[in-house]
């Protein structure tokens, strides 16, 4: 609990920053003097086409491919747990790798049920069911996972399904099939070292407890999976219909502007999560790293695919932006910029976009071993993401009139 707050914390004051003033739409009926007034709206009906294209043509389909890859890494972590044979290991992690790269686009989207439910005094978002903490959690803590392996409480299914989202998860999963050690994350004190239990284990029982509590947590993943979809589905929850019709009569969203500011908001996984987590931390750029690099601050550092996390990361809100493509002629947020005399902050959007996604790029594969002699790369990738998030906060919030500040979107563990 105290990160989601920590993360709600952090989106609360991304909207203090000196280059203009940032105001409802629907409380001040427009922007602040100091954030180009001179523009026009761009309109709730251009507002809700931007948010159904989003819903229908990204969103869902989106969540559709992730089922179908949750039930291919369910089944296929049921083949390894088993037959325990190297081949059905590697078709497993083949299709682990497969649903963290749709859940990866999947997190720039944490509004509506992948976001959180109102808890203990803090707000949630609208239509959240917490679905996004049950699929993936980042960043997790070695120790315990192997502390649950010696326990194997996995095997109580309802104790299982209410354990802390931090050891069940995409990212569980990983360090479950992707560790080839046989030891454990745990300190020399700790008490499956001192007692015995871990070296009691044997290294057949140690590969079959972890596939074991791989596939029942691929299992729950499944779960979640299709209660995301449904959620989202017009034939279940028809959380895209709700999103699609912001602002109409009944609607939870009072106007099409709140939609697109739980939209925004979401987006806004960039900066807290791809700049400063994922790129920041690791290559000493933040506060939570104060040596030359922190590997073991990297996303996904057991099955090295850190730079594909990012690379999955800003497709997806290159994606959001443009509509679709950049090409593309689907109605995005650049659409409702340019409609309201705003195509030049549409350009540098752009234009810092395509530069953050060409620094990732052009990074090797970032692992734990090569991240030191790769550091200064991951450096210029942080630095072209933060000139993207710069411009959204100085510019894209002001012109679109994005109120942030009674937001809990975006809120990641």
């Amino acid at each position: 609990m105290r990160l989601r707050v920590e993360r709600l914390l952090i989106a609360l004051v991304l909207v203090a920053v000196p280059a203009c003033v940032i105001v409802s739409t629907s409380s001040s009926g427009g922007p602040d003097p100091g954030c180009d007034a001179g523009r026009p709206a761009a309109g709730a009906d251009a507002e809700r086409a931007v948010l159904a294209n989003v819903a229908t043509q990204i969103a869902l389909p989106l969540y559709r491919d992730f089922e179908a890859s949750a039930t291919r890494l369910d089944e296929a972590t049921a083949a390894y747990e088993a037959s325990l044979s190297d081949p059905d290991r590697d078709a497993a992690r083949a299709a682990w790798d497969q649903a963290m790269g749709l859940w990866q686009a999947a997190e720039m989207l944490q509004l509506g049920p992948a976001g959180m439910r109102p808890q203990n005094g803090v707000p949630g978002v609208i239509g959240g069911l917490d679905l996004r903490d049950r699929i993936y959690v980042w960043p997790i803590v070695q120790c315990r996972i192997d502390q649950e392996t010696v326990a194997a409480t996995y095997d109580d299914p309802a104790a299982f399904a209410a354990a802390p989202a931090t050891v069940r998860g995409l990212a569980v999963i990983e360090y479950l099939l992707f560790l080839d050690s046989l030891g454990n994350g745990c300190s020399a004190g700790a008490a499956i070292n001192t007692d015995g239990t871990w070296a009691g284990l044997g290294a057949t029982e140690i590969r079959r407890r972890r596939a074991r509590y791989a596939h029942l947590a691929a299992t729950l993943v499944r779960g979640a999976a299709t209660e995301l979809r449904a959620a989202w589905d017009p034939s279940g929850g028809d959380f895209a219909g709700t999103l699609s019709r912001a602002g109409e009569a009944g609607n939870p969203y009072r106007s099409a502007a709140e939609g697109l500011n739980a939209l925004v908001g979401a987006m806004f996984y960039v900066d807290t999560d791809v700049k400063d987590m994922k790129l920041g931390a690791p290559a000493a750029r933040t506060t939570a790293c104060l040596v030359s690099s922190c590997p073991t601050l990297l996303e996904s550092r057991w099955a090295g695919r850190a730079r594909e996390g990012v690379l999955a990361n800003l497709r997806a809100f290159e994606r959001i932006f443009f509509g679709d493509a950049p090409a593309g002629t689907a109605p995005g947020l650049d659409d409702l910029l340019a409609s309201i005399g705003a195509a030049d902050v549409r350009d540098r959007v752009a234009t810092a976009l395509a530069s953050a996604i060409a620094a990732v790029e052009a990074l090797p594969p970032i692992t734990p071993a090569s991240l030191e002699a790769n550091v200064a790369a991951v450096g210029a990738a942080y630095d072209a993401v933060k000139g993207l998030t710069d411009l959204l906060k100085s510019e894209l919030l002001c012109v679109l009139g994005i109120d942030l500040p009674n937001r809990a979107d975006g809120d990641n563990d």
